[in-house]
C-alpha cells in the first residue's frame, strides 16, 4: 500500500448532470478546503439539457492549481463521466464527489490521512434533510456501517469515494464502471474493489453534507430505481439474484425482520432508549426496503418469461 504525505498529489472529480442550480453552491465550500499538497486540479465532468457546462467553464478556484472542465455527453452517464475524468486525472489521490454534495475544509486532510490505512475510503456524511425519522435512519445506518467499513455496502449511496492512484492503476479504470445501469455506479465500485480484495475504510474525523429522501414517496422512488439498478447490474449473476430472491422471501415475514435487524443494531453504542427507537426505525425501514427489492425482482422475472413465449413463438 502507498504510504502518502502531504506533499502527495490529488485530483477531484465532480461529475455534474444538469446541475446549474446547485454547482455554484458547492464551489463555495470547495472554495474553502484547506490543500497543503504539492499538486492540486479538479476535473468537472459537466453536461446536460441546461447551463452546467458553461457555468463550470466560468469557475474560479483559487486553491487549486488547475481547472479542467470536460464535457459529459448524453450516452455517457455517470460512469463514463468518471471514466473521462479518471483518465485525464493526475493526482496520487482521486477522489469523487457528488455535484450536490458540500464538504468540510479538513475533508481532504483527513482523506488523505485514511489513505495511508486504506485503499478506498468513503466519507462520514449529514443528510440534507430535517431532523426526524428519516434524517435517524440515515445516521443509524452509518454508525452501522462504520463499525464494519470494509462491508461492501459502506460504499452504497456514497457521496464520495477516495481512492489510490495504485489501486486505479492495478485494476483498471474501465473495469471500474458498468455501462448496464445509470445508477448504482458506487455499488458497482464497491464490488469490484471487494473482489479485488481491497481494503475500504471510513473518515470519521470529517463529514460531508448531501442530500437524501427526506419523505415516504421520495424514500420509495430512490429504492426502487436502486434496485432497478442492481438487478441490471448483476443480471448475468444468477446465484446472485437467487439468493437475493430466497432473502426477500424470508425478509417479507415481520418477525424474521426483528431478527435481522437485532443483530445489526446490538453493537452500536447507545443509550437504551435509544436502541429501541433505532430498531423500530430500522425495522420499518428494512421492511419497506424489502417488499420494493421482492417487486424489482419479481418484474424482472415477469420480462424474462414474457421475452422467453415471445420468441418461443417467433417464426423465422
Amino acid at each position: 500500500m502507498v504510504i502518502l504525505n502531504m506533499k502527495s498529489s490529488i485530483s477531484i472529480l465532480i461529475p455534474a448532470w444538469n446541475e446549474e442550480k446547485i454547482i455554484l453552491r458547492t464551489c463555495k465550500f470547495l472554495r474553502n478546503l484547506s490543500l497543503p499538497f504539492q499538486y492540486r486540479e479538479i476535473i468537472f465532468i459537466a453536461g446536460g439539457t441546461d447551463k452546467t457546462y458553461e457555468i463550470c467553464r466560468d469557475i474560479n478556484l483559487e486553491n487549486f492549481n488547475k481547472i479542467l472542465i470536460l464535457r459529459q455527453n448524453p450516452g455517457d452517464f455517470k460512469s463514463g463521466a468518471l471514466i473521462k475524468g479518471m483518465q485525464k486525472a493526475k493526482g496520487d489521490i482521486i477522489t469523487i464527489i457528488d455535484a450536490d454534495t458540500l464538504v468540510a475544509p479538513n475533508f481532504m486532510i483527513e482523506v488523505t490521512k485514511a489513505l495511508r490505512k486504506y485503499d478506498v475510503v468513503n466519507c462520514n456524511y449529514i443528510p440534507m434533510i430535517k431532523k426526524g425519522f428519516w434524517y435517524d435512519y440515515y445516521n443509524i445506518n452509518k454508525l452501522i456501517w462504520s463499525r464494519k467499513p470494509d462491508n461492501l455496502l459502506s460504499l452504497f449511496g456514497a457521496s464520495t469515494i477516495s481512492l489510490n492512484r495504485a489501486v486505479v492503476e492495478e485494476i483498471g479504470i474501465d473495469n471500474f464502471f458498468t455501462n448496464r445501469s445509470t445508477a448504482g455506479v458506487d455499488h458497482y465500485m464497491g464490488v469490484v474493489l471487494g473482489k479485488n480484495k481491497k481494503i475500504i475504510g471510513f473518515v470519521r474525523n470529517s463529514r460531508v453534507i448531501t442530500p437524501r429522501p427526506g419523505c415516504l414517496n421520495d424514500f420509495k422512488k430512490d429504492q426502487s430505481r436502486w434496485f432497478t439498478a442492481f438487478f441490471q447490474i448483476h443480471q448475468d449473476e444468477k446465484r446472485m439474484i437467487f439468493i437475493t430472491f430466497i432473502l426477500s422471501c424470508l425478509l417479507l415475514i415481520p418477525f424474521t425482520v426483528l431478527l435481522y435487524n437485532l443483530k445489526k443494531i446490538k453493537n452500536i453504542t447507545l443509550n437504551n432508549k435509544l436502541k429501541i427507537r433505532s430498531y423500530f426505525i430500522l425495522f420499518f425501514t428494512e421492511y419497506f426496503m424489502n417488499l420494493l427489492r421482492f417487486k424489482a425482482i419479481l418484474e424482472i422475472f415477469l420480462r424474462r418469461v414474457k421475452n422467453l413465449v415471445y420468441f418461443k413463438g417467433a417464426r423465422y
